[in-house]
């Protein structure tokens, strides 16, 4: 009330009247009965005031973590805490890991109990539940949490890039010249290895320069020839291609990837046969015996595995071979022709279970029909012919190679060790990320596909991407 009405006020003053009265009979627990519900009501709003936080799931809306949500709710507990200690005893340090224990269990009680309230009353009830106890095996479980997250992680572009699997597709089926019988290199794959250290001569003090190694494969019988080649460019190339036909013929199909001194020296031969200048005769021949290049997608070192391997095994025995040495133009040619005799002596196929058979198929029996590092026999020219004749002898010989060739080493070839399945392709229009090993998966770059190039057996596993750089033909795996 304003003061000038407390001024007027008799009961301020003078108290209530039945003090004053000296007949008034006291009734019995009348004033501890109210005095009692008026103190029971104080702390009830006292507690109510200074005890009770509202949850509203709303709220968990309202913050952009759940590790905000948690500390700023530990923190109101704090300031309820400290109401209760005073000045004195005030807790100001960092959040200790209790409270933010404490807190975080504050709102998985709230979250269950919104969203369990049936199963919550079971359980106080102890009545039955629809398998949710025999659910509960850790802190806490949460409803079809695993597609929940994978949901959340698809929608995630960080996790994408991170969890981002190539795309695969079966196994393609053999080329058809890989299983025709035909003389060796006709159809040959070719890749370069290397740089190794070389010098110009033995003396000391001279210059060293970087040499390589190029390596021809048979297609047909995994048989292969080295050279030495002193640089990367084409003409280089074109040396060492001129010196492997003069050896072991003219092949009429090339495979290799796209390096820079292929695609030129492949440039160069088109030049040379189209060339106007070289008379019909020569360029009729030329063009007879003109072979085909054939250039695998950009980044797909799997296209051409049987190089390869080829590249893993001379790599297998040049290591052991050089050591620490430098060696020279002559040292190197004569240790990658003895490397050659090793490569092309390995077996084709395992021995077979004829215990008179105690030599095993190599690609040296269809370049000398023998293997290159078998001893030499004794000499039968002077011996009298028999009912065949010699001729006749070795293109039975010949013959019986290329028939282990067919049942023992082709049989092996039909086998797929891996991608057995046939899986959905991409189609074009599809947005992809550009595989790149030099780059973490953050870096690479998005691509949208704008062609597909498909194989003989109807699957696509070659595809023209364009990206912010340009336009690239790359393999399903990149």
């Amino acid at each position: 009330m304003k003061p000038e009405e407390l001024a007027r006020h008799s009961l301020w003053w003078r108290g209530p009247c039945w003090l004053a009265d000296p007949n008034y009979q006291f009734m019995k627990c009348a004033v501890p009965v109210v005095l009692e519900d008026e103190m029971a009501l104080l702390e009830a709003r006292k507690d109510v005031t200074a005890h009770h936080i509202t949850y509203d799931l709303s709220m968990m809306c309202r913050f952009s973590s759940l590790t905000k949500l948690i500390r700023v709710t530990a923190y109101l507990y704090r300031f309820l805490t400290n109401c209760k200690l005073g000045k004195r005893n005030k807790v100001t340090s960092y959040l200790t890991s209790a409270e933010i224990q404490a807190a975080f269990m504050k709102w998985v009680i709230q979250v269950q109990a919104t969203f369990f309230t049936e199963e919550i009353q079971c359980c106080v009830a102890k009545k039955p539940l629809s398998l949710v106890l025999a659910s509960i095996q850790r802190r806490f479980w949460i409803v079809n949490g695993r597609d929940v997250v994978r949901r959340q992680i698809h929608k995630c572009i960080v996790c994408t890039r991170f969890k981002a699997d190539t795309a695969k597709q079966i196994m393609s089926d053999l080329p058809n010249f890989r299983v025709i019988p035909q003389r060796p290199f006709m159809k040959a794959g070719i890749d370069y290895s290397g740089p190794f250290t070389l010098r110009a001569t033995r003396r000391k003090g001279n210059r060293h320069f970087k040499g390589y190694i190029a390596l021809f494969v048979c297609m047909t019988t995994k048989a292969v020839h080295l050279e030495v080649v002193s640089g990367l460019t084409s003409n280089d190339f074109l040396s060492c291609l001129k010196r492997f036909t003069s050896r072991r013929g003219l092949p009429s199909d090339l495979y290799s990837d796209c390096g820079r001194n292929f695609v030129g020296a492949n440039k160069e031969l088109k030049q040379l046969w189209n060339s106007k200048e070289i008379t019909n005769d020569v360029a009729n021949f030329m063009g007879s015996k003109q072979n085909h290049w054939h250039f695998q997608p950009p980044g797909s070192p799997h296209f051409g595995g049987l190089w390869e391997s080829g590249i893993k095994s001379l790599k297998h025995h040049l290591v052991r071979a050089m050591g620490s040495s430098i060696f020279t133009y002559e040292d190197m040619h004569t240790i990658t022709c003895q490397i050659e005799a090793c490569m092309n002596s390995r077996p084709l196929t395992q021995l077979s279970s004829d215990p008179n058979d105690l030599a095993a198929l190599t690609p040296g029996h269809f370049l000398i029909g023998d293997a290159l590092n078998a001893i030499p026999e004794q000499n039968h020219t002077t011996e009298p012919d028999s009912i065949l004749t010699r001729w006749k002898l070795i293109q039975r010989v010949v013959q019986q190679f290329w028939k282990r060739w067919s049942w023992e080493y082709l049989s092996n070839l039909q086998q797929r060790p891996k991608w057995l399945s046939e899986r959905p392709t991409l189609q074009e229009g599809d947005l992809v990320l550009l595989k790149d090993e030099r780059f973490p998966p953050l870096k690479w770059k998005l691509a949208r596909i704008i062609a597909t190039h498909p194989g003989n057996d109807g699957f696509v596993r070659v595809f023209t991407i364009k990206t912010m750089d340009g336009t690239f033909k790359r393999p399903l795996t990149k």
